[in-house]
């Protein structure tokens, strides 16, 4: 089964193998073969996007050698680490960097179904400009590329919301942000209150979420938002 599968992935640019997994997916025996057939869609998905790039060969080659020599030097700082390699023709191109796939060392020419599985763990990504690099999470619905090219440009994402002011909701606006009027005064500018909040890659809402939600309910119209900005330093 490996062995055919392997041969399926390596034909996929020759030949119309979708149809094929589809229907051997819903005969599917076991739940072996069903993962087994999954993780083949997976992986030719992920190519499909990487051999219509057509990145020029010399540019491969740089990306695979860079890579390369961060899985040595990174084996070399790590006791009890495996060394790694970058994969070829994984590698796909974006705005500021690249990814690519990797695997051990000692397993870069087995069949692609018979390398050892990482969890927690995703391609790796590989700065245009500088020497950074970085893992993808596994976190599904997690833009890894975005957040690690905001990075590159000394970014971050951060929680914004802009409450409207007007004079008669000032009773409502008192009782959702339990303050008085004096101090909800000192919060308005320009006829607006802002609030804002920093926002790890793992955070869905931010804590002002609830007044959010409670000003909407009471007909104050605001929306949380996620904007960029310069990246804040941190004191140690």
């Amino acid at each position: 089964m490996d062995l055919t599968l392997d041969t399926i992935f390596k034909t996929r640019h020759n030949s119309s193998v979708l149809p094929l997994i589809n229907t051997k997916l819903k005969k599917s025996l076991n739940e072996y073969e069903t993962w087994s057939l999954e993780s083949l869609l997976e992986a030719i998905n992920y190519n499909k996007t990487v051999a219509e790039q057509q990145i020029p060969d010399n540019i491969l080659d740089q990306v695979l050698a860079r890579v390369d020599n961060y899985f040595e030097s990174k084996y070399k700082t790590q006791p009890k680490s495996y060394l790694l390699c970058g994969l070829r023709d994984s590698i796909r191109e974006h705005k500021l960097c690249y990814s690519i796939s990797w695997c051990k060392k000692s397993e870069k020419y087995l069949s692609s179904v018979k390398r050892s599985v990482a969890v927690g763990a995703g391609p790796l990504m590989v700065s245009k400009s500088s020497e950074r690099f970085k893992m993808m999470g596994s976190s599904p619905g997690i833009d890894w590329i975005h957040l690690f090219e905001l990075e590159i440009l000394g970014k971050e994402e951060y929680f914004y919301l802009e409450v409207p002011y007007k004079k008669e909701n000032i009773s409502k606006l008192k009782s959702i942000l339990k303050c008085s009027t004096s101090e909800l005064l000192k919060q308005v500018n320009q006829g607006k209150i802002i609030y804002t909040e920093p926002k790890a890659w793992n955070d869905s809402t931010p804590k002002f979420q609830e007044v959010a939600d409670s000003l909407n309910n009471c007909g104050i119209y605001c929306k949380v938002e996620i904007r960029t900005r310069k990246k804040l330093l941190t004191q140690a």
